[in-house]
């Protein structure tokens, strides 16, 4: 596997895990709570929005690390 091909899997695979972790959070912070008034299924929105900080970070993170 090339450096790039590998980097975009690291990438990947820590942007995954932090938005399954989110997910998991927030739903059980909101199935938990109900007296916030919040929905569980907007978890998924709150996920979805970690997945892509954190891809663009840690994709910006390797990108530095490689330029050293």
């Amino acid at each position: 596997m090339s450096k790039t091909g590998s980097m975009l899997l690291k990438c990947f695979g820590i942007s995954a895990a932090a938005g399954a972790g989110t997910c998991a959070m927030f739903y059980g912070l909101f199935v938990s709570h109900q007296e916030l008034g919040v929905e569980p299924a907007v978890a998924y929105r709150f996920a979805v929005l970690a997945f892509l900080l954190t891809a663009i970070v840690s994709l910006v993170y390797f990108r530095m690390k490689a330029a050293r």
